[in-house]
């Protein structure tokens, strides 16, 4: 519940304007209360961009494990849920908010920079599932376009304005090549 609120209103006030008071009126608590669970404003922060930002690596991370599913599927199941989250105005602006945060916060950065790297292992974990021959340096380097295209697409989602094509028409094309790309 303090999680879900603080996480609002990074997305909802930005970074700049996050306050453990905000959240703790969106939670419906007082301060003094939010502040047992959470003593400070950093650590407030830190843990709500923690739960969301490590929520999809464990996730993936869960798929690869997941002895039911076809290396191909797995694949197909990723980049479904990356393209969901993409078309998520809540998952984009909380991730804008979180990089732009991660270059001025050390904290941050170095949460944001731990689940994307975990990321990145987990795609190329499943390439190589996926095409056993592949070299662990090209799987990696095919898992860095692919994170990397997603992680553009939700900065053109949530910051894009009437330029960009509507993201809803853009997700079959998408799709495909990315498939394709993780197909090489």
């Amino acid at each position: 519940m303090i999680l879900e609120a603080a996480r609002t209103v990074f997305v909802e006030d930005g970074h700049a304007a996050f306050s453990s008071r905000r959240v703790a009126a969106v939670a419906g608590l007082t301060l003094s209360t939010l502040q047992h669970y959470f003593a400070t404003h950093q650590s407030l922060r830190l843990a709500a961009i923690d739960s969301l930002v490590g929520l999809y690596p464990a996730r993936y991370r869960a798929m690869l494990h997941n002895g039911s599913l076809t290396a191909r599927r797995r694949l197909e199941l990723l980049v479904d849920d990356t393209l969901e989250a993409v078309s998520d105005p809540y998952v984009c602006g909380f991730i804008f908010q979180a990089f732009a945060l991660a270059a001025h916060d050390p904290a941050v950065g170095r949460i944001v920079e731990g689940h994307y790297a975990e990321y990145v292992d987990v795609v190329a974990e499943m390439l190589r599932m996926h095409k056993p021959g592949l070299d662990r340096d090209r799987a990696a380097e095919l898992a860095t376009i692919f994170t990397s295209q997603m992680d553009g697409m939700m900065f053109f989602e949530f910051r894009g304005g009437t330029r960009i094509p509507a993201f809803s028409r853009l997700r079959p094309l998408l799709k495909a090549r990315l498939m394709k790309l993780l197909d090489e």
